[in-house]
């Protein structure tokens, strides 16, 4: 592992101490980048979500490049709703035009087999990257699998209008539904923490803002408790959980998950989150990822970080400086450049965004 300015730990020995309660040189930083990484290595979009050799690839130059704090692999919402979409039996495109939800629909969901889907060859590339990457990098740097929300994911298989709707009229198919997608997920766990990997959910449609927190802790709660609660138990570590927007009033159930850690979204008060979460789990957030990423310059990121770091001091399980949400596609990766020496700086106490010379 290459060194970068100011680091005195890696990434693994840096989660440690700070889970530990003991000093660390700085807070660990995630940038949250989704597919921009593959920009990196001039990769499509199918290979960087079909291609082991890709995905290794796009993984290592991020991380050679910033030498930020996580290496994070799918195979995410999009694979997972794919394998189940595709292995049921029946046309969704009803569903997804508004058409009614029959009971042959429910029986063909009832049927489904879990351990058959997550058994997709769709998979398999991604649980080579993560052996690869685990093998590479996994003495120093945490390697995290995502593998989606239980809600967004049943949503892409049904369609998001569709999944809503259907969670006012016809809430026992939902249960269902999200229970075949918890079942495919826990195999998922089942595979990747064989690999080494640590487990990520992001959930952004059971934002109680879209189900309503009625619904949240009706539906969505008990499942990903029980994912929660598995993946701790075979991974050895609690999942890293993300949901878009504001989610202040589902804090409660959300201090319940045996978590690892929370990241919030630009829009959520960092404070806040502190103040009522950090004594639970670590907090991460939630440098504003177009107003700062996107639109903003040096100033703007290292106004964001600061503002961030500051309320992480206060979060009693540990805090990590990520992003609000996935950085913009088409954001310059000398933002990325930004975000990290912001992060070196000012987690050691150095003078703030002023004294830093204007790299833009």
């Amino acid at each position: 592992m290459q060194a970068f300015p100011f680091d005195e730990m890696t990434p693994l020995e840096r989660q440690r101490a700070m889970a530990a309660g003991k000093s660390f040189d700085r807070f660990p930083c995630v940038p949250f980048m989704g597919d921009l990484k593959r920009r990196l290595i001039g990769a499509g979009d199918w290979e960087i979500w079909n291609d082991a050799d890709a995905m290794v690839r796009a993984e290592r130059a991020a991380f050679l490049r910033w030498g930020y704090d996580r290496i994070a692999v799918g195979p995410n919402t999009r694979t997972i709703a794919g394998a189940i979409g595709s292995s049921l039996p029946f046309p969704l495109q009803s569903q997804r035009d508004g058409g009614s939800i029959t009971g042959t629909v429910l029986g063909a969901i009832q049927a489904a087999d879990p351990f058959d889907i997550a058994r997709s060859a769709c998979f398999a590339p991604f649980l080579q990257a993560i052996d690869r990457l685990v093998c590479d990098f996994g003495d120093t740097v945490p390697v995290n699998a995502s593998i989606g929300g239980p809600a967004t994911i049943a949503s892409q298989v049904l369609g998001v209008e569709a999944f809503l709707r259907l969670c006012r009229r016809d809430r026992s198919l939902v249960q269902v539904l999200l229970r075949l997608v918890a079942s495919v997920q826990g195999h998922c766990i089942d595979k990747l923490a064989a690999a080494g990997a640590t487990i990520a959910m992001a959930d952004p449609v059971a934002n109680p803002a879209l189900i309503g927190p009625g619904l949240y802790e009706e539906l969505v709660f008990p499942v990903t408790m029980e994912l929660c609660d598995y993946a701790r138990r075979k991974c050895g570590e609690g999942v890293a959980l993300h949901m878009c927007g504001k989610t202040e009033c589902i804090w409660g159930l959300f201090a319940r998950y045996p978590l690892g850690e929370l990241s919030v979204d630009e829009a959520v008060d960092l404070d806040g989150a502190a103040s009522a979460l950090g004594d639970s789990f670590a907090l991460a957030g939630n440098v504003d990822p177009v107003g700062a990423m996107l639109m903003g310059g040096r100033r703007e990121i290292s106004q964001e970080v600061q503002r961030c770091i500051r309320a992480g001091r206060r979060s009693k399980k540990g805090f990590v400086l990520a992003t609000g949400c996935d950085i913009p596609f088409n954001a310059g990766f000398e933002k990325i450049d930004m975000l990290m020496e912001e992060c070196r700086l000012q987690g050691l106490g150095q003078e703030p965004w002023q004294s830093v010379p204007e790299k833009e």
